[in-house]
């Protein structure tokens, strides 16, 4: 076994899960410290790991076939390090809040899924256009191909069919072979709907439940040959995006992670001085939350049996939690309006992420607000109720902008395009102004935005995210790496836009998780977790020792 430095979740948009080097002498794997993660790189020969900087926020790495570059997702782009000198580059292809997984195929080309209702694409290594090479079914609902693999001759690859719709995974879900070069339509060789690795001297690792196991797999031919062997248990495995936290080499190292996908976080009211009171509301796996202006209540997203987020109403006065939905798709990012009777909130009921709201109190159907082609993450809610922010983390193939749409005209128009990642967008309450997290400069920072003139501050002076404006228009609050609390004075009245220096408010040393804080920027509502549980990584040396290719 080999321990964990600090304290880390390998779950989707945390820490990256362990990837061992094709040679077996390294493995690469998320760490998080004072909610900040980064890759760190393990020999297997010793017992100490270093962190590799340039990586931040990294996530799902993947090994060059030489085993000497380290690729990545991070933000909206695909970078790569070369381990040996610490070297960060930039790769071909694109990233998103949500990629499902690269490969690098000894052809010098990438195999990679930027978001995570989309097909396999493929690029040079070294940059260029990129191609796409499936096209999900749009007929199966939330149907996507995802975490692809190249086999060892850099023309053929795996990758899993998945949908997040229970009803169609048993027919649809599986692993897929198909080609770099051919049109064909890929073939189907197995059910099981997991993650997949090729690994000599000829097998399929896959997951089954919390299962890895072997199947014999003749590569020249592309067939499977025999029937499966367990070879490891109690493996973390994803439910709610289809990912294993294993990883084979080719000469025959086995890594993997146990743990729970999903682990409970408990919610803690904090003051202005950093004063703490334990909220009415049991601990539980928050993906995401947010408070009703009058901050009795919580609508958060928790994830369901299948991994999909579900829809639930925290009475934070009672402590009593009801859920508002549930079923065989995915809820998330719940907005309240200014009102405090009705949510806003995406769901992928028709096959992609659109947004819908319905009643604060349960009663009545959901209802459409804004359906189209293209998955959206909800961002903010003008007090007014005329505008919607979101991003159209679909849109053109590319990674997430971020756009308006007016409720008047019906109409959606992009607010701000390029290549860096935007977050956490809010109006001012007056809606002149956005405030938003982005990676532009490398690392995310918090910005302030002038919707008419397109004129924009940079607020944050260390690093941020996670902004939020107070109800007077007269404060930014924002998070921090390692977790300190920051408030930056603002005043835009009629001389300009004018920004103090920000002042850390207090420190929160424990996993920052999700959170919100009330309109008058008195209250602080945060998820935390001060032990992710982080088990050790297991080793096992020539796995397939035993068995009989």
């Amino acid at each position: 076994m080999i321990p964990v430095p600090g304290a880390t979740e390998f779950g989707d948009g945390l820490a990256s899960p362990p990837a061992v080097s094709p040679d077996g002498r390294f493995i690469v794997f998320g760490v998080t410290e004072k909610s900040e993660t980064m890759l760190w790189l393990r020999p297997i020969d010793r017992f100490d790991a270093r962190p590799l900087p340039g990586t931040e926020g990294a996530n799902y790495a993947f090994w060059s076939p030489d085993s000497r570059h380290v690729g990545f997702f991070q933000g909206n782009r695909l970078r790569r390090i070369e381990v040996a000198t610490g070297r960060v580059q930039p790769m071909g292809g694109e990233g998103s809040v949500y990629p499902r997984g690269g490969s690098w195929g000894t052809n010098g080309k990438l195999l990679y899924v930027p978001h995570s209702n989309t097909g396999i694409h493929v690029v040079d290594v070294q940059g260029g256009e990129s191609r796409q090479l499936t096209i999900p079914d749009p007929d199966v609902t939330d149907s996507s191909h995802r975490w692809p693999h190249f086999l060892p001759d850099g023309e053929h690859y795996l990758f899993l069919w998945w949908t997040n719709d229970l009803t169609a995974q048993e027919k649809y879900a599986g692993v897929y072979l198909a080609s770099v070069s051919s049109d064909a339509e890929p073939v189907k060789i197995l059910a099981d709907a997991s993650s997949v690795a090729y690994a000599s001297p000829g097998y399929l690792l896959v997951m089954r439940e919390d299962n890895v196991i072997a199947v014999p797999f003749d590569a020249d031919e592309r067939r499977v040959t025999g029937e499966a062997s367990v070879i490891a248990t109690g493996v973390l495995r994803n439910p709610g995006n289809g990912h294993g936290a294993f990883t084979v080499s080719a000469e025959g190292t086995l890594v993997y992670a146990r743990g729970q996908a999903f682990l409970p976080a408990t919610l803690t009211w904090y003051d202005r001085s950093g004063d703490t009171t334990p909220a009415a509301a049991e601990p539980t796996a928050f993906i995401d939350l947010r408070l009703s202006p009058d901050a009795t209540r919580a609508a958060a997203t928790i994830p369901g049996v299948s991994g999909d987020g579900e829809l639930w109403m925290l009475d934070l006065v009672r402590g009593v939690r009801t859920r508002m939905a549930s079923g065989a798709w995915d809820y998330g990012t719940p907005i309240w309006s200014n009102s405090g009777d009705r949510l806003l909130y995406t769901s992928s009921e028709k096959g992609r992420a659109d947004l819908y709201t319905r009643f604060a109190d349960g009663s009545g159907a959901q209802e459409a607000f804004l359906v189209d082609d293209v998955d959206k993450i909800t961002g903010d809610w003008s007090r007014d109720g005329n505008y919607v922010m979101y991003w159209p983390i679909g849109f053109g193939g590319s990674t997430p902008d971020l756009w308006i749409y007016s409720v008047e005209t019906q109409q959606s128009e992009v607010l701000i395009a390029g290549e860096p990642t935007y977050e956490n967008a809010r109006f001012s309450p007056d809606a002149r102004f956005v405030v938003y997290a982005s990676d532009e400069s490398g690392r995310f920072e918090v910005f302030a935005h002038a919707i008419d003139s397109g004129a924009r501050w940079q607020v944050s002076t260390g690093g941020g995210g996670a902004p939020s404006w107070r109800d007077d228009g007269r404060e930014i609050i924002y998070v921090e790496p390692g977790g300190r609390m920051m408030a930056v004075s603002i005043d835009a009245g009629p001389s300009g836009f004018k920004l103090g220096t920000p002042v850390e408010l207090f420190r929160i040393d424990d996993t920052i998780i999700t959170g919100d804080v009330t309109g008058d920027h008195q209250r602080f509502l945060i998820a935390t977790r001060s032990d992710v549980g982080s088990e050790p990584l297991h080793v096992i040396l020539g796995w397939h020792a035993e068995l009989n290719p």
